[in-house]
């Protein structure tokens, strides 16, 4: 069967779904100290988003960048600012694909 799924051609937004199902994970990954359980909570951020793929309610696109802006939004809240780094480099969805957008602050 020919897949019906054509990634960033369809009028929903992001996973809200995905969204708030990583940031309890993503939350308890950041408190955790570093090891088995920081990653396994990491992990576990995935689930939903790769749960409303696998019932076909959303596109991979549109949950990875509901998961992708929950790890925005806990690095956001939980980052001291006297530690961020003056580089970034994130994702930027445009017309027919996607780019890499490189940030600095000063």
């Amino acid at each position: 069967h020919d897949s019906q799924w054509r990634p960033l051609h369809d009028a929903n937004g992001v996973s809200g779904h995905a969204f708030i199902g990583a940031i309890p994970w993503l939350v308890m990954g950041r408190l955790a100290d570093p090891g088995f359980w920081r990653y396994a909570a990491y992990a576990a951020s995935a689930l939903t988003a790769l749960s409303r793929v696998n019932d076909a309610a959303h596109y991979p696109s549109q949950s990875v960048l509901g998961w992708y802006l929950a790890w925005e939004s806990v690095d956001t809240v939980t980052t001291d600012p006297a530690k961020v780094s003056a580089w970034r480099l994130t994702p930027l969805p445009v017309a027919g694909g996607a780019e890499l957008c490189l940030q600095a602050r000063w």
